[in-house]
């Protein structure tokens, strides 16, 4: 899976250039599930985030698993409206830290 998303990755960054794609890792899970997700995905995430980078890609990482807790997915899978709300919140301050903050005439330029 880890190799998927990072051709992923490289495909969209190849034919759009100018785009900024942020990656994240995928959130805990019940057993046995999540010792997968522990061992063959998350540690590996941040690490082709940054090879993507160094071949000029413009791509981040975001670390959506220390911001949303198993206790916001009632069913074990999907967020509740407090997982939701932090999800939102990692997201926003990962774009803001990109584009700038809401109403601030200096954006930064995408190209």
């Amino acid at each position: 899976a880890i190799d998927r998303v990072e051709r992923l990755v490289h495909r969209i960054c190849t034919l759009r250039p100018r785009v900024h794609v942020i990656v994240t890792n995928l959130l805990e899970r019940e057993e046995p599930f999540n010792e997968q997700i522990e061992t063959t995905f998350n540690p590996y995430v941040e690490d082709r985030v940054a090879n993507q980078a160094s071949l000029g890609h413009r791509v981040s990482y975001l670390d959506m698993r220390s911001r949303v807790p198993l206790e916001d997915l009632p069913d074990k899978l999907h967020p509740n409206a407090a997982g939701y709300e932090k999800m939102s919140q990692a997201w926003s301050e990962s774009i803001i830290a990109l584009v700038g903050p809401p109403g601030d005439d200096g954006m930064r330029s995408f190209v």
